[in-house]
């Protein structure tokens, strides 16, 4: 099956989009404006203490702490020693990106990732990708990265899928520069003023090429295209410098068609931030977001509600499970996940229900697990956040409901209204100007009209309506004016 990955460039903004079979698989966007903190090292400040929950808030000169578990504390690296209080300094990186209204989640058990190896400082094991570990202990291949890797002064490494049958100069290459790397961040954290970024991740585009290139247990050779020259040039001198197996993977993309018309990559894009993904038996999955989970609601439409026979509901389960998977994936969902599948009756229906969820995340690059399907229909599963999902990254909060999902009826705001003029009238006799949107104006005008002759005729004053269409449907101001 072919792979190509496009790299779309507008400004400050980095598309990146994995194909697989002419089909989008995966949609990942970054702006230089707002980067991926993941990865990032800082020295920081400890701001606030919870001892009774293990808790630290680390500042590392973003506009929340992040958060620290005491459970994550491993600080040998920079030699720091003695019991944390309020304005210690304390190296930390970032394991998750600020979400929401919570900060970053921070660790002090460092990680530093290249292509072929992951430095763990002062962990001075080494490990082999459980990728490669599929035959057990006595895997040949296994056997020989051991060998060839051992641990460094600085700290032990985890070697990655795509060391599989490297030679022993560009391991060695890249452990001497994983070190060197590290020993930087070290004689930097020496002299920094907290907060103070120590080590910045590498942009998306070149995290692409360590990440997720150059595995050798594709057969397939994965076409990189790039639409800008620039990014282009820089893709293709990293890549010669570290990962010269990949460098003539990288293609520049000069067609006068748009890169992401490539595969629907456009459409696709679009459709991946409705909330509502339509089935071809005529059911429906809903998909919803929010700080704590996300919640995937099946539904089997109004052609299986006449006829709910347990096989019909069973293929529209079946038929949802394939659309989750590619669904979660494009939206870079992640946390807990709460799948609340059509009741299927049978117990064994449920099992291959189950297993079949299971084998449609089998090949997800990100960690995921299940929980057992509950009677209700309900999977709880979870999955890591890598970043932020596709919704955050495009989308702002809605300013007119809130980000509650909705907004007030049109009745409902102008009886807010009325109360409010009753309430001011009775204070003080003067006349009011109520400037609101035209909608509820003309509602208040039309339906309403006897009770605003009322507010007038009972506190001896003037309301006046002034409908602009600058205001929303739920804001309004209410200013005094004099009689008329």
């Amino acid at each position: 099956m072919s792979e190509q990955i496009l790299v779309n460039v507008t400004g400050d903004e980095v598309r990146i989009a994995f194909l697989s079979g002419g089909h989008v698989r995966e949609i990942s966007i970054e702006r230089q404006s707002h980067p991926t903190l993941t990865g990032n090292i800082y020295c920081g400040r400890v701001r606030r203490l919870l001892p009774g929950l293990g808790a630290i808030f680390v500042e590392v000169g973003l506009s929340r702490p992040g958060f620290l578990h005491e459970t994550d504390i491993l600080p040998k690296a920079f030699g720091i020693s003695g019991p944390l209080k309020v304005g210690s300094l304390l190296p930390v990186q970032v394991s998750r990106d600020p979400l929401g209204s919570k900060g970053p989640r921070l660790v002090t058990r460092f990680s530093l990732p290249g292509h072929f190896l992951v430095l763990t400082p002062d962990d001075f094991r080494v490990a082999v990708s459980q990728k490669i570990v599929v035959m057990g202990k006595e895997n040949p291949e296994s056997a020989r990265l051991l060998s060839l890797i051992k641990p460094s002064r600085y700290g032990g490494y985890i070697i990655r899928t795509a060391a599989q049958g490297v030679s022993l100069d560009l391991l060695l290459a890249e452990q001497q520069r994983l070190d060197q790397l590290w020993e930087g961040i070290q004689s930097r954290f020496a002299s920094a003023t907290p907060p103070e970024c120590l080590y910045a991740a590498p942009p998306i585009f070149l995290r692409l090429l360590r990440d997720r290139v150059g595995d050798p247990q594709n057969s397939k050779k994965t076409e990189i295209l790039v639409d800008d020259p620039a990014i282009f040039e820089i893709m293709r001198t990293y890549a010669a410098e570290w990962f010269p197996d990949i460098h003539g993977q990288i293609h520049f993309y000069d067609s006068t068609e748009p890169l992401f018309a490539l595969g629907e990559t456009e459409k696709t894009l679009k459709q991946a931030l409705e909330r509502r993904v339509p089935l071809k038996s005529g059911g429906h999955v809903v998909f919803d977001q929010t700080e704590a989970m996300v919640t995937i609601d099946v539904n089997s439409g109004s052609s299986l509600a006449i006829r709910r026979a347990a096989d019909a509901l069973f293929r529209t389960n079946l038929e949802a499970v394939e659309v989750i998977a590619r669904e979660v994936r494009l939206r870079n969902l992640g946390g807990i996940i709460i799948i609340d599948f059509i009741d299927l009756p049978e117990p064994q229906l449920q099992a291959e229900l189950l297993e079949s969820l299971k084998k449609a995340f089998a090949d997800d690059t990100v960690q995921t697990t299940f929980s057992e399907l509950t009677r209700l229909g309900l999977v709880q599963m979870t999955r890591k956040r890598t970043g932020r999902s596709l919704l955050h990254s495009l989308c702002d909060p809605c300013p007119l409901c809130k980000q509650s999902g909705v907004i007030s009826s049109v009745e409902t705001v102008a009886h807010d209204i009325l109360r409010a003029l009753k309430l001011r009238a009775a204070a003080a006799g003067n006349g009011f100007r109520v400037q609101l949107s035209p909608e509820v104006a003309d509602y208040l005008l039309k339906e309403e009209s006897l009770m605003l002759s009322v507010l007038e005729t009972q506190f001896s004053t003037k309301v006046e309506l002034c409908g602009d269409a600058r205001y929303g449907r739920d804001s309004w101001d209410i200013l005094p004016c004099s009689r008329g």
